[in-house]
This record gives structure tokens, C-alpha cells and sequence, in this order.
């Protein structure tokens, strides 16, 4: 509809105080990407980092009172009830990275304010093979996606679908494929697997474990591959394999 007489722009100015939830798997990255831009647009910020990366949180906030002034950017400390309660203080924009839950529970809270929140959540991330697809690549892109960063990144697939008939072939795939980017490990007593394993004691996450069983058959593949028989070799690879059955079928 047409007024008469009316003028519209549009004047960009900067909302206030935003208060950022940042998660442990990428700390520095996912805490200081959305301050340089809360900055940026002339805001000022409060910070409430990851508890489950506590050394690096403190980190944070030594290095922020160094630099920057309480009433620019103050970076709050503690766990969950902490965090409950950062949800519930009435910002002018709330930013969240993290679970699903996390991001339910944080929109709730921020509702009772009609705080507007961004939320950057992780998924299932499925991943749909066509009959036409070459095994093998595919194996070995989802495998790197899969443990990037140890696995603990949104966009790591949790399953594939794939056509019936094909599953043992990717089963075999993927174990080579994290077999040539991770072999080395075996040498280092598992030192990967047992740091992911002891995270367990902050929260039960099912796809550390996964993790653990995809770096486990790395050395199943290894054995195997040394030895002269390569029909046992085949076997092991398509049938022996915990983490081949899990990301095919899971």
C-alpha cells in the first residue's frame, strides 16, 4: 500500500548488549567469530564459555580483563546452572552454539524476555549415496568429515544410506580411508581415543565411543594388511569392522 507523503529507509544501528553461548569443540573459534562481528556493529558483548573446556574458559577470561574493558566484553564462568541463568538475563540479541537441547532450552529462556537469539545447532547430517556413486570416494569423504577434529564438528555425518548390497563395500572403504589418514596413532598407545574416552566423565556422548571404534579397526586393517593372506585381509575388512556397521547402518 501506497501513503501519501511517506518516506521509508532503512538506519542500521546497533542493538545493545548480545550475549554469546560458545561451545568446547572449537572455543577461540566459536566464541571470538560472532564478538568480532558483535564489535563491529558497535555492540557490546557478554561471553559464557564452554564448562566441559574449563582451562581454555579461564584462558578467556584472563586474556579479555587484559584487554578489553568489563563494560566492552565480560566473560562469565561456571556450568550449567550458570548458563541457565545467563539465558534468562533480557540481552538485546542472545547468539548460541551447541546441541539441539542447548538450543531449545536457550530459546525458552530468552522468550520470556522476547530476546532475539541466533542459533548455530548440530545435526544428524545424513548422507544419501546414489547407486551411480563411487564407493570409494564417498567412503573416504564422509570418513574425513566423520573425524574432523575428532568427530566433534556439526557437520559430521552420523549415518549413511546407502544401496542395498553396498554395504560391505563401504565398510571397506572407510576403514582404509581412516586407516591412511590416522594408521599412525597405534604408534602413540592410542593416546587419541583414551583423551576422547576420559570425556565421557563430563557427559555420556555416543559418538566419542563411535569415534573410538573407527580408530580401533584402523589397527584390525593394519594387521591385516600385513599379512600374506589376502583373502583372511578381505574378511576382516568387511566383516570385522565395528565402525563400518556403524556408519552404514546405524
Amino acid at each position: 500500500m501506497k501513503l501519501p507523503d511517506a518516506i521509508a529507509r532503512v538506519e542500521f544501528q546497533p542493538k545493545g548488549v548480545v550475549g554469546v553461548v560458545s561451545p568446547w569443540n572449537f572455543p577461540w573459534a566459536l566464541a571470538f567469530s560472532p564478538i568480532a562481528s558483535i564489535f563491529a556493529a558497535g555492540n557490546v558483548c557478554m561471553l559464557k564459555p564452554s564448562e566441559l573446556a574449563p582451562r581454555t574458559s579461564e584462558l578467556m577470561g584472563q586474556l579479555v580483563a587484559q584487554f578489553f574493558h568489563e563494560t566492552e566484553i565480560t566473560v562469565l564462568q561456571g556450568g550449567p546452572e550458570t548458563g541457565a541463568a545467563f539465558a534468562t538475563l533480557p540481552f538485546d540479541h542472545l547468539i548460541c552454539t551447541g546441541g539441539t537441547k542447548i538450543g531449545a532450552a536457550i530459546m525458552g529462556a530468552a522468550a520470556k524476555n522476547l530476546t532475539p537469539v541466533t542459533l548455530e545447532l548440530g545435526g544428524k547430517s545424513p548422507v544419501l549415496v546414489g547407486r551411480t556413486a563411487d564407493i570409494g570416494d564417498v567412503a573416504r569423504r564422509v570418513m574425513k568429515a566423520k573425524t574432523f577434529n575428532a568427530g566433534q564438528i556439526g557437520h559430521a555425518p552420523d549415518y549413511v544410506l546407502l544401496s542395498k548390497g553396498s554395504e560391505d563395500q563401504f565398510v571397506a572403504f572407510a576403514t582404509r580411508a581412516v586407516h591412511d589418514m590416522y594408521g599412525a596413532l597405534k604408534e602413540n598407545g592410542e593416546q587419541l581415543p583414551d583423551v576422547l574416552w576420559r570425556m565421557n566423565a563430563f557427559r555420556d556422548l555416543g559418538h566419542i565411543r563411535s569415534f573410538r571404534c573407527v580408530l580401533q579397526d584402523t589397527y584390525v586393517y593394519e594387521s591385516a594388511k600385513r599379512s600374506d593372506r589376502v583373502d583372511q585381509r578381505e574378511h576382516d575388512l568387511s566383516s570385522g569392522s565395528k565402525v563400518g556397521r556403524t556408519a552404514a547402518n546405524d
